[in-house]
């Protein structure tokens, strides 16, 4: 209902550990409590379930989602390379990620409840993907630019070009424009543009 934020955070040098708290910076709740860490929470568009990464047993990361109260933790994920950075499609139903299970950094997708994963890039490396409001793009950065990937068609169309480059993109509510971190000046500031690429204003 946008009125948490979830997030991750390390306490006295230890493991990272998933905290939630109000806007208003009241109620802060702590989620897991494990001697290895966990980041990158990812909120279901239902508000009831939160995916997120966690160090394994054998010292690898995967995908796990659990109750937003922290209880009933199930892992969705089980390889030997890192799959992280989950997030939500629209609808609940899939949980896209990436994962360097063949080398690099590509992205990944699968049914909410877990299964089979399906590969969605090649060839570059692809990093922390972020469904648009209708499902039907997936926004991401392609080494240090923003890319949009067309579901359905599954074609790649780049937004920013380095020097002017950016990185890990997030949609407006209405899905008209993009906020995004770049470099192009020096030290990181945050952008914003449109979804074709134009109109990129820095905040």
């Amino acid at each position: 209902d946008g009125r948490q934020v979830a997030f991750y955070s390390e306490v006295n040098g230890t493991a990272a550990d998933l905290y939630v708290i109000n806007l208003d910076g009241t109620g802060l709740r702590q989620l897991t409590d494990t001697p290895v860490a966990e980041g990158y929470p990812s909120w279901s568009p239902d508000g009831t379930h939160i995916a997120f990464e966690s160090h394994t047993p054998d010292g690898n990361f995967d995908i796990y989602v659990m109750r937003a109260d922290g209880s009933a933790v199930t892992r969705l994920t089980d390889h030997p390379m890192r799959d992280v950075g989950p997030s939500w499609s629209p609808d609940g139903t899939r949980i896209v990620f990436m994962s360097d299970r063949d080398g690099q950094f590509h992205l990944y997708w699968m049914a909410a409840t877990g299964g089979t994963q399906e590969q969605l890039t090649q060839g570059a490396s692809d990093w922390f993907p972020q469904f648009s409001r209708d499902g039907s793009t997936i926004a991401f950065h392609r080494w240090s630019d923003v890319h949009l990937l067309d579901v359905a068609s599954r074609e790649i169309r780049g937004l920013t070009k380095a020097p002017d480059d950016g990185m890990y993109p997030t949609w407006s509510p209405d899905g008209a424009r993009l906020a995004f971190m770049s470099r192009r000046g020096g030290a990181p500031v945050v952008f914003t543009m449109k979804v074709d690429g134009s109109d990129q204003r820095q905040l």
